[in-house]
């Protein structure tokens, strides 16, 4: 009897010792190899939303169930869409279940990345797009260390595109023959902003400085000279703006037109105008500017009406 207590007491020794000092972790198994399914339902014109082609990246980001996305992700990894609507990467996971956050700037070569306080900075002319995946339940396909998972939800645009356009009204005091864009420029555009995986918004700024957008004559899509025909430029894209601040239009044109009246009596010259209006720029709305000259040669340059379709 006394043999037995002994070993007994030195037994329940080792067990708290066991139990006090454990730091075996659970057995996970061999990382898996994500892959997902795009969004590939009908999407109606009221949603902000877009589907992703083949070709475009996005960036995927993990993090555990319960977790905050101002930390590091416990996996990361870049994709690309194939023309099936399957996106392949290099994020790998234990299993577990998990938030996994994807953006994009639905671009073919680059990528949203974390930066600076775990956030991503958004600038103009980055179409910025997200759309997330929630308690995920990573487990591998039967005999093989991958998994593909379905998006249930589209990709979100959080910026606005613009588009300006050009023309001469029909009726002139002086005859417009021929107008061309040179150059347009928007000034008081927001400065870049800021971006945290898991929002649905771009965080507003408190930076005391705006941004300029310029088009160039190579962006007009129409080659037509004809002053009557809409000079319309290819779309830009913007971040959103809440219209504290006017929009600023500096208008760079030339005009061929008839100085004296006569019949081939013609100068081609170049004239600048500008033009200011508070507008709201929304996420996923494209604003369209139309610009109509009325011309009235050189001593009173021009009265430039503004229409703005959404």
């Amino acid at each position: 009897m006394k043999q037995l207590f002994i070993q007994t007491g030195i037994g329940l020794l080792l067990l708290l010792t066991a139990c006090h000092n454990e730091v075996v972790p659970e057995d996970r198994g061999e990382q898996v190899t994500l892959s997902f399914d795009l969004y590939k339902a009908e999407l109606t014109k009221a949603e902000n939303a877009t589907l992703m082609p083949a070709g475009k990246k996005f960036y995927a980001y993990a993090y555990e169930q319960g977790s905050t996305t101002d930390q590091v992700p416990v996996g990361s990894g870049i994709y690309t869409v194939d023309n099936k609507g399957t996106a392949t990467g290099n994020l790998t996971l234990y299993r577990g279940v998990y938030n996994i956050y994807l953006v994009s700037y639905y671009d073919d070569y680059y990528v949203p990345e974390l930066g600076d306080n775990y956030l991503i900075t958004v600038s103009n002319e980055k179409d910025f797009m997200h759309t997330a995946l929630k308690n995920v339940t990573v487990q591998p396909t039967p005999g093989e260390n991958k998994m593909s998972v379905p998006l249930t939800d589209p990709f979100s645009r959080l910026c606005s595109n613009v588009i300006v356009s050009v023309k001469a009204s029909n009726t002139q005091p002086v005859t417009v023959m021929w107008l061309t864009v040179k150059n347009i420029t928007i000034d008081n555009l927001s400065a870049p902003l800021s971006y945290q995986l898991g929002t649905d918004n771009l965080l507003t700024s408190s930076a005391l400085y705006t941004e300029s957008l310029s088009f160039n004559g190579d962006e007009f899509g129409s080659t037509d000279k004809e002053a009557k025909v809409p000079k319309v430029s290819n779309p830009k894209v913007v971040l959103p703006i809440n219209g504290a601040t006017a929009l600023k239009f500096n208008i760079s044109l030339e005009i061929q037109y008839n100085r004296t009246g006569e019949q081939g009596a013609s100068v081609t010259e170049p004239f600048s105008y500008e033009a200011s209006v508070r507008k709201i720029f929304l996420p996923g709305m494209t604003y369209v500017f139309d610009f109509t000259l009325t011309f009235f040669g050189a001593l009173n340059p021009a009265d430039l009406t503004l229409g703005i379709l959404e």
